[in-house]
C-alpha cells in the first residue's frame, strides 16, 4: 500500500509558495485550490499573496463578471501594493483611457517596485515621448538583464 501525505501538514510559508507556483498560469486554478483546501483558502486571501501574485503571467478573465469575482481580485491586489496591477492598471490609463500622465506615474511606481516588465515599458515610453538618449541605455541593461 502507498504511502499518503497530508499537504495540510507543510508549514504555511511552503504552502503560500505551493500556491504561489501551482496558480501562476490560470485563474481556475487559484479558484480550485481555494476550494480544496481551507489553509489554502485563507493563505490566498492575505494581503502577502495578493502583493505577490504574477497578474502578468496569471490568465485573469479581466471581463465584467456578474458577481464582480475578477474586479474585487484586482482590486485587492492593487490595495495591496501589488506592482503587476500598478503596471496593468497604468498601462490602462495610458492607452485606454488617454491618461498619459497617471498612466506613466503607475509604470513608473511599478517599475520602481522591481516589476521588470514596467521597467522596460516605462522607459520605451520615456524614450518614445522624450527622446533622450539615457532612457536608451536603461532599455539596452534591461534586455541584458532578461537574457542572464
Amino acid at each position: 500500500m502507498a504511502n499518503s501525505f497530508d499537504i495540510s501538514s507543510l508549514p504555511s510559508d511552503m504552502l503560500f509558495q505551493i500556491l504561489m507556483q501551482t496558480t501562476n498560469i490560470l485563474f481556475a486554478d487559484l479558484c480550485r485550490a481555494r476550494v480544496a483546501m481551507r489553509q489554502m483558502n485563507e493563505i490566498s486571501r492575505e494581503v502577502g499573496f495578493y502583493k505577490s501574485v504574477d497578474l502578468i503571467s496569471l490568465h485573469v478573465p479581466f471581463r465584467i463578471d456578474e458577481n464582480g469575482t475578477v474586479a474585487s481580485f484586482y482590486t485587492r491586489c492593487l490595495e495591496s501594493g501589488n506592482p503587476r496591477a500598478f503596471y496593468l492598471r497604468g498601462i490602462s490609463f495610458f492607452f485606454h483611457e488617454n491618461n498619459v500622465h497617471e498612466g506613466l506615474r503607475l509604470i513608473k511606481d511599478a517599475a520602481d517596485h522591481d516589476c521588470l516588465m514596467a521597467k522596460y515599458v516605462y522607459h520605451m515610453l520615456r524614450l518614445t515621448l522624450d527622446g533622450r538618449i539615457e532612457d536608451f541605455e536603461r532599455v539596452g541593461d534591461i534586455t541584458r538583464i532578461q537574457r542572464a
